[in-house]
């Protein structure tokens, strides 16, 4: 009987820690929601890049905003950086950002 209580006692500790990994897993993983919204940005990093438009811009989705901000760097002239922030609706802290560095030759702006 001991024997009986101790297996009973180990399986119900090793379905409990296998739970905890299961939902640490599900919990840490990105949505599709999050996965689309950074795929959203990224074709507009390659747009900005491949268009050379190098001005300040909000593209409106559904449900959230895309905001592309352009200041030039401090120390370097033909450098721009460039800010890309995704809101919420009507949130004004944004969840997802990314900025890129993007050094800017002379004839590049003709």
């Amino acid at each position: 009987m001991p024997q009986v209580v101790t297996a009973m006692a180990l399986l119900g500790i090793i379905i409990s820690i296998a739970m905890l990994v299961f939902g640490n897993v599900l919990h840490q993983s990105t949505s599709l929601e999050d996965k689309r919204i950074a795929m959203l940005m990224d074709a507009e990093i390659n747009r900005v890049i491949e268009s050379r438009d190098y001005s300040e811009n909000t593209i409106d989705y559904d449900d959230f905003i895309i905001e592309v901000e352009i200041s030039d760097h401090i120390s370097n002239q033909n450098l721009k950086v460039i800010y890309f922030s995704a809101f919420a609706a009507n949130k004004e802290v944004a969840f997802l950002e990314k900025r890129i560095l993007l050094n800017i030759n002379a004839e590049d702006e003709e």
